[in-house]
């Protein structure tokens, strides 16, 4: 370690985090500690030995996503923060924001930013190697102080959790494990008592989550969701699925190659099976059907060639578009690299993205694609998008987004940009210029999908 100017730096390898920590502390110093490996790196900002910020802070993304994971705000109230943010509210802190506009308290905000950044510091403490700078400075602004962390107590939980972690990862190895209950044969002779943190973390457990989501879901922290999960391990209450039972549930395919569910090829044979059941993914323009009627559609045919369609609500014409989209690159030559693999493209990546978005489950993988018509039907049912189903709804709009974003950022990597712009406006155009929805009419589609994919 040098010391010049009252500065600090060296590696992890010689001085851990907690002996840094210390040190800090003991000198009840002030500055910028900065702690990287790789492409990862965080700063924290001391203030006369204790830890008053962290660049995780100032992640606004990552804190709006937590505390829509732990119920603490709206993802539609989120939308417009972070849009407040690159306009009337520029340069402000999402948390300053979000308690100026009274959609959470200053408590819990406090209680949300403290849990993440010892979080985030508790994963430090694992670190073997990486690089460490600690810039003493006189001029630290705690003006907006939120977050006040004492280092001799979090050292002290932080070394508790090395000694427990390393039982716990004999078990749960890694965030992508997926538990399910285990069956209990005799529930009133094996009763339990459970806290209410234990029931929390129960009941996330569905054999569908993995454990990564759990933690996110729960706003306990990665260590006590962990640990909790291990005790229900070790009592025989839950048990690892699995993988081969995953895949079959997730990602089988019936034969025959019918998906069952509407896309533009699909749409253009009349007699195909697909169109006698499109009902809550797309109508034609005669009109949507009663709820359980399923006639067959009539598919009206511009000048253009354009097919006209109504849907539900702007979540069936996102699926429907993610779906036709996806069959137009699979279509396309050179797109296709393992064809096992990009069979199961959406399917992958839906999963993988339900696991950091649980609200868009009503949305289910139907053969290989997005199929909406399960909360479509329900939107149908209650005549609109209630209280009830608007979070479901806009969290699952989110993530078509970010499903699209992807299978955008795919296809110009292997098609290149010119290909990949011709097939997506191709894939629009299709749609013609008079898509309509029976609910939430101001969505403008068109401009999303052109937003989405740069076209």
């Amino acid at each position: 370690m040098q010391k010049k100017d009252m500065e600090l730096e060296g590696t992890l390898r010689a001085f851990s985090l907690p002996d840094i920590l210390q040190f800090l502390s003991m000198g009840k110093m002030t500055g910028i500690l900065s702690i990287w490996r790789d492409a990862y790196n965080i700063s924290l900002t001391i203030k006369d030995g204790r830890i008053v910020n962290s660049s995780v802070l100032d992640r606004m993304r990552k804190l709006g996503e937590m505390l829509v994971y732990r119920g603490l705000i709206k993802r539609r109230d989120l939308q417009e923060v972070l849009r407040a943010q690159m306009g009337l509210d520029r340069g402000k802190l999402l948390g300053q924001i979000l308690v100026e506009r009274e959609l959470i308290s200053k408590n819990t905000l406090r209680d949300a930013l403290k849990l993440q950044l010892q979080e985030e510091i508790w994963e430090l403490f694992f670190w073997q190697d990486g690089q460490f700078k600690f810039e003493q400075r006189g001029d630290i602004d705690v003006s907006n102080l939120v977050v006040e962390i004492d280092i001799e107590p979090l050292m002290m939980e932080g070394s508790r959790r090395q000694d427990e972690w390393t039982k716990i990862s004999q078990n749960l190895t890694d965030d992508s494990i997926v538990l399910t209950c285990v069956k209990q044969e005799n529930p009133m002779e094996n009763e339990v008592t459970l806290s209410r943190d234990e029931w929390i973390v129960l009941g996330l457990v569905n054999g569908f989550y993995e454990v990564g989501s759990i933690v996110d879901r729960s706003g306990l922290g990665k260590f006590e969701t962990y640990r909790i999960l291990n005790s229900f391990l070790t009592a025989g209450l839950i048990i690892s699925k699995p993988q081969r039972k995953i895949e079959e549930e997730f990602f089988s395919t019936p034969p025959g190659g019918e998906t069952g569910v509407a896309t533009l090829k699909s749409l253009k044979t009349a007699d195909s099976p697909v169109a006698e059941t499109l009902f809550g993914a797309a109508q034609s323009k005669k009109g949507l059907s009663s709820l359980f009627s399923r006639p067959k559609p009539t598919i009206k045919e511009t000048p253009q060639s354009s097919i006209q369609l109504d849907f539900v609500s702007p979540l069936g014409a996102a699926a429907f578009f993610v779906n036709s989209f996806y069959e137009s690159l699979m279509a396309t030559e050179g797109f296709v690299r393992s064809p096992e693999d990009d069979n199961i493209m959406l399917a992958f990546n839906w999963r993988n993205l339900l696991m950091r978005h649980p609200r868009a489950d009503l949305v289910r993988i139907t053969n290989g694609r997005i199929n909406a018509k399960p909360l479509e039907n329900i939107i149908q049912i209650q005549e609109g998008i209630s209280k009830i189903i608007s979070e479901c709804y806009d969290e699952t709009l989110v993530t078509l987004n970010e499903l699209i974003a992807l299978l955008h950022q795919i296809a110009l990597e292997r098609l290149g940009d010119k290909t990949l712009s011709r097939i997506a406006n191709s894939a629009l155009n299709e749609f013609g210029a008079n898509i309509r929805y029976k609910h939430d009419e101001r969505f403008d589609f068109r401009t999303w999908v052109q937003d989405l994919i740069k076209i």
